[in-house]
Formats: structure tokens, sequence, C-alpha cells
């Protein structure tokens, strides 16, 4: 009978907040076997006590909500393996959140959170931290516990400085700390030997730091929305560059070294101050990805057709004033070219 009482209990929630039927089941038997329970954007204020009765639960996301706490009860969900209740308005993380032990996920992105507990140097078996989007200013110590972390993104808070402990992360693979009032990026970044994801846009760079250079292994790197006026010939040095983000910067020019990564296919150069593209872009043959928004081209030179794995070209936002009959044929060729306004100037 009490089984039925606390069952009902959540039956009642699931109701009020309209949950459908495949997203929490109205069968008893079913909800007492549930391992995955998925509720985002369903508008919901709270989480009944009685959720932490579902114990077999691995996967809890209740993202994109109107969440202001966590219940209390959210400690006995000892077998959850991913939590992630981003995008609500949750202020506090109750420190009980340290006992959830086999959590390999945690995501707390895009809340009003201001501080950390230190319980969460608990979580050993922790590979992707996200807390982005919050008003952090500090993280705990404790954090230093966590050995193999994969994934940390502190993009968007408050903080003015990287806690030194974090030099500690061997691991590392993605790094996102943009868009954060700091006063310097920390050398120690030049040691993560395994990153291949490296954000540091938004923080008004005018140029790069020299440790990147010894990021040999990045894969991706978005350094965007900075005040770089040019890149530096160390950026050569990153072979396994397949992605990278310059746009929203003060570049007219690219270094001619950026040829030898063989490796790169997608580019962004948007919202620059480029008045030609770039030889050496026309020469990289494996670009998939082009994009050239928002710039001063006038024209798209004849070179610009040996990109012949191209997919995707923007040239949205520039001043063209001319198409050769081969680029027309050209862009005909790419699955998807952004050019509506040069369309309708062109009659493409």
């Amino acid at each position: 009978m009490q089984t039925d009482n606390w069952i009902n209990k959540i039956f009642d929630w699931a109701d009020e907040f309209e949950i459908a039927d495949n997203q929490l089941s109205r069968d008893k038997q079913q909800l007492l076997q549930m391992t995955e329970l998925n509720v985002q954007d369903n508008n919901i204020t709270y989480l009944p006590d009685e959720i932490g009765r579902l114990t077999n639960l691995t996967l809890l996301s209740i993202g994109w909500n109107q969440l202001t706490e966590l219940p209390s009860s959210i400690d006995q969900l000892n077998n959850l393996i991913l939590l992630n209740f981003g995008q609500n308005n949750i202020r506090e993380v109750p420190e009980s959140i340290g006992n959830l032990k086999k959590l390999n996920f945690l995501k707390m992105y895009d809340n009003q959170i201001t501080k950390l507990p230190k319980s969460i140097g608990q979580l050993h078996d922790l590979i992707e931290l996200d807390i982005s989007y919050n008003q952090l200013t500090d993280l705990p110590q404790s954090l230093i516990q966590i050995k193999n972390l994969d994934l940390l993104d502190i993009r968007s808070n408050n903080f003015t400085k990287i806690p030194n402990f974090i030099n500690e992360f061997d691991n590392l693979g993605f790094l996102s700390i943009s868009d954060n009032p700091l006063i310097e990026l920390p050398e120690f970044i030049g040691d993560f030997n395994n990153l291949d994801w490296l954000d540091i846009s938004s923080l008004q760079l005018k140029e790069l730091p020299n440790f990147i250079k010894k990021l040999t292994n990045l894969i991706t790197l978005d350094i965007s929305d900075n005040k770089l006026t040019e890149l530096p010939e160390f950026i050569a040095n990153l072979v396994n560059l397949q992605e990278i983000d310059i746009s929203g910067n003060k570049l007219s020019s690219l270094p001619t070294c950026i040829k030898g990564l063989r490796h790169l296919n997608e580019i962004n150069i948007n919202d620059n101050q480029f008045n030609q593209i770039p030889e050496v872009i026309t020469n990289m043959v494996n670009l998939t990805q082009l994009i050239l928004c928002n710039n001063q081209l006038t024209i798209l030179p004849e070179s610009l057709t040996k990109l012949t794995k191209l997919e995707y070209l923007c040239v949205q936002g520039n001043p063209l004033n001319e198409l050769t009959p081969s680029i027309k044929a050209f862009l005909q060729t790419i699955d998807y070219v952004d050019i509506f306004q040069i369309k309708q100037k062109f009659k493409l």
C-alpha cells in the first residue's frame, strides 16, 4: 500500500505537467523497472521527493524546464550515470550530489549557480562536467580528486582566473573557457597533451598565446570573437587540426604556413576584414566547409574552383560585384551555398 502511495504521487506529478506516457509510463511495473527518464522541455517547475525512489534510473534528463531547486532525495538515485538539469533556474547544487558515485556525465549549464559544493569532488568516475552559462567565479579545490575528466566546459561564467589545480586533469580532451572576464590565460593549458578541442573565444585576445603551439593533438580550435589582427606562424604546428573558427576578429590575411594543415576541412573567417579570399585557402583542397560571410569580398576568384570537396559555402554579406560563368557553374556543384542575396543579384 505504501508503494502505491509514492507511485501515485509520481503519476499525479506526471499528469500535472502533462508528461507523455512514453516518457513516464503510468504502469506501476514499468515505472519500477525504468532506467531512463527524459522529461526535457515540459515546463516543469518542481520534482517530487518521490523521484528518489526510482533507484534503477541510470539517466535523468530534466533540462529546459523551470526548476529552481533539486529535491534532497536526488542522492538516492545512486545508479545514475548521466544527470542533466541544464537550462533551468537553479541557484544551488545540493551537497548530497556527491553521493551519486556512478555519475559519468553531469550537465548543469545555463542556470544561476554561483558556487559548487565541495562534495562534487567525490564524483571520482566523472568524465564530463558542463557548468557553462552560470555565475561561477571559482571552482572547489576538491575537483582535483576527479582523475579521468575528459570534458570541462566553464564558458560564460565570471571567472577572472583559471584555478591552477586544473593542470592536474591529464586526460582532458575538451576545454572551453570562453566568454569569461579572464585577466590572463594560464600557461599550463599548453601541457594538456590529450586536448583535441579548445575554445578560447570571446576573451578579448589581441594575440594568440605561445603555448598554443604545443597543442599538436588539437582537432578543433575556436578563437572567434577576439581582437586578433594576425595569426602567428606557429599555427602550423597544429598538424592534426581539422576545424578552425577565427570569425569575429580583425584579420585581413592568413599566413601561408597554414597550407601545411593538411587535415583542415572546415574554416570560418566570417566577420573579419578580408577584401579578397586568401590564395592559401584556395589551395586547401580538402576543405568541405568554408564560411566567408560579412567581409569585404568583391569577387570570387577562379582558383576557388579547385576546392572540389566543398559541401558548404557561405559568402553572404559581401559586396560581390562579379561572378564568372565558371564560378557560377562551380557554385551549382556544392551541396549547400548560403548566398540568397547573390542568387537574386546574379540570377543563379
